[in-house]
This record gives C-alpha cells, sequence and structure tokens, in this order.
C-alpha cells in the first residue's frame, strides 16, 4: 500500500475501507459498471485530505439520463487536521474531476458517511452541498460474550435453534447461489439497482472482503453476507436470508479483532423503517453519520425522484 495513504487512513477519523488504496484498486477493476475518481488536497509535501468514489453507469440510456449519479462510500478521508479551506478546496476539486470524467453527465454527488463529518460542515455548505439527516448502526464487537449478550432474546433463539451452517466461501462457484437470492430480494422487495453477479465474483478473485455463507443441513445456500473491512470495523455490504446471515457478520468481526460491526445503513430518521427495527436487534448504537448531496442539475434530480418513486 502505497505509505502515505496508508498514514492517512490509520490517523484520520474518517478513514473507511471505502477510502482505502484498496477499494480504489478495486473500482478501477470495475470499469465495465462504474468510473472510478480520485482526487486530493495536499499541504506541502503532506496529503490532508482524499476522496475516492464511482460514478454510476446504467445500461439504459433513459436511466442514466436520469440517475447518473456520483457516490463516495465513507465521505471524504480527512486528516484530523485539516482545514476548512482545505476541505472546500477538496471538493471543488472533486466535483470538478467528475465532471471531467463524466462529460457533464453527474446529477448529483452523495457522501454516504459512515462517520460524522459535521465538524467540516462550514466547508460542504460554502460549496454547496446539502446535510440530509441519515441513521446507521453500529455494533461493539471488542468482547465476543458481551456482544452476544446485547442481542434479542427472539434474535438468539433463531441463531441457536436455525440449524444451519456458517462458512466462508471457497471462490466464485460459491456465489451462485447466493446471488440468487440476494438478486430475488432486490427485485421483489428492495427495488433499487443491484451489481451483476461478475461484480461479487471479481470481489472474490481479487480477495476483497468475504462472502460468508449460511447452509441449512442438507448444504443448499440459504443465505449470506459480503463483507469487508479495515482495521477498525467489518462493514456489512450486502445480505440476504436468514437471521444467522446477520449474526454471521458479528461472529466474523470478533473472530478478526475488530471493534465495530458496521450496518451501513438505518433509514432516515422520523420515517418507518423494518430494516433499521430488524437490526437494532443485534445490540447496536443507533448513530447519525448523515449524507452530504451537492445536486449538479436540479431539474433532472427532480425529474428522476418522480420518476424512480413511481417505479418503486
Amino acid at each position: 500500500m502505497n505509505d502515505e495513504w496508508n498514514i492517512l487512513m490509520q490517523e484520520a477519523e474518517t478513514g473507511t475501507w471505502f477510502q482505502s488504496e484498496e477499494a480504489w484498486r478495486f473500482y478501477c477493476a470495475c470499469t465495465e459498471w462504474m468510473t472510478p475518481f480520485h482526487t486530493e488536497v495536499r499541504r506541502g509535501k503532506r496529503a490532508v485530505g482524499m476522496v475516492t468514489g464511482y460514478i454510476s453507469k446504467e445500461r439504459r440510456q433513459w436511466k442514466q439520463r436520469l440517475s447518473c449519479r456520483a457516490i463516495i462510500f465513507g465521505g471524504p478521508l480527512l486528516a484530523k487536521d485539516a482545514t476548512i479551506e482545505e476541505v472546500k478546496r477538496l471538493l471543488r476539486e472533486t466535483e470538478a474531476e467528475i465532471q471531467r470524467l463524466s462529460e457533464g453527465r453527474v446529477i448529483y454527488i452523495e457522501t454516504r458517511n459512515f462517520v460524522d463529518l459535521r465538524k467540516w460542515r462550514e466547508a460542504f455548505e460554502a460549496c454547496g452541498w446539502e446535510y440530509r439527516r441519515h441513521y446507521d448502526i453500529h455494533v461493539d464487537c471488542r468482547d465476543g460474550e458481551a456482544m452476544w449478550g446485547r442481542i434479542h432474546e427472539s434474535k438468539k433463539r433463531a441463531i441457536t435453534h436455525a440449524g444451519v451452517e456458517v462458512e466462508r466461501s471457497r471462490g466464485v462457484g460459491d456465489i451462485n447461489q447466493w446471488y440468487s437470492l440476494l438478486e430475488e430480494l432486490y427485485k421483489k422487495k428492495v427495488h433499487r439497482p443491484l451489481w451483476p453477479k461478475a461484480f461479487f465474483e471479481k470481489a472474490i478473485e481479487m480477495n476483497i472482503g468475504e462472502l460468508l455463507l449460511v447452509h441449512d443441513e442438507g448444504g443448499k445456500v440459504i443465505g449470506g453476507m459480503f463483507v469487508v473491512k479495515d482495521e477498525r470495523r467489518v462493514y456489512e455490504w450486502y445480505v440476504v436470508g436468514p437471521v444467522p446471515a446477520t449474526y454471521a457478520g458479528l461472529r466474523y468481526a470478533v473472530e478478526t479483532g475488530k471493534e465495530t460491526f458496521d450496518f451501513m445503513g438505518a433509514g432516515e430518521p422520523g420515517k418507518p423503517y423494518g430494516v433499521r427495527d430488524f437490526k437494532m436487534q443485534f445490540g447496536g448504537e443507533l448513530k447519525e453519520p448523515g449524507r452530504w448531496i451537492h445536486i449538479c442539475k436540479k431539474g433532472y434530480y427532480r425529474l428522476g425522484e418522480i420518476v424512480y418513486g413511481i417505479l418503486r
């Protein structure tokens, strides 16, 4: 790993796997489905801020026109002493790079935060970004017994009486059954875009993250979770299946010595959300890292909201 990038990852309060050099290499290997971008600002010879993300690629032309977006998972990677002016410069250079790569097609840019960035709120607002409230749930995994003790009794029963086995994927061949379940879930309930199976095959080939599979007594895959991790956390990127599929991620965090399991999103405050209610039963703490959004084309953005609202 680039030493400078690694040092900033270790020291920054905002560091997550999604802003790591490993994530950047993975994005660069997935150009069939995304256009990756990376920007940084320096103070002399020292990097004090970086942004790593991707621009969506929709296969259908009408979808591309209505939903071309740039996503910054985890938000910017910022040194603790990054100044407001330095963050402003990073945000402006990021927007310019995104528009250059997309030839001006990007409708909006969004940070999906896993940490609180409001320390630099002044910089975001000065650059035309809007803060939107959004929850996340973090589970303390430093002590496995204590973590188990915080889980709701109904979920404990579902885990202990399920009669299933959990194992790590042995290769791309294990993805097929799991992906079929995930694809069905997204079509029937989630109603949001899903990466093709080849995306997950690429991740396994590159040793990005881990696919934790849940088998029934006959050996059939009935669920599982795809996770990634950094020095501090394990992140639930995609999950499908019964309660043990979710618990597999928490156990993986304990077994790999991580401090926190991050559910990667729990909906908006004030809006009923069954997924949040389900996740909270695993003993986590509700956080509000929020999201920052910069709308580049307001007309297309509003039209896209209407169209996708109808489709959902």
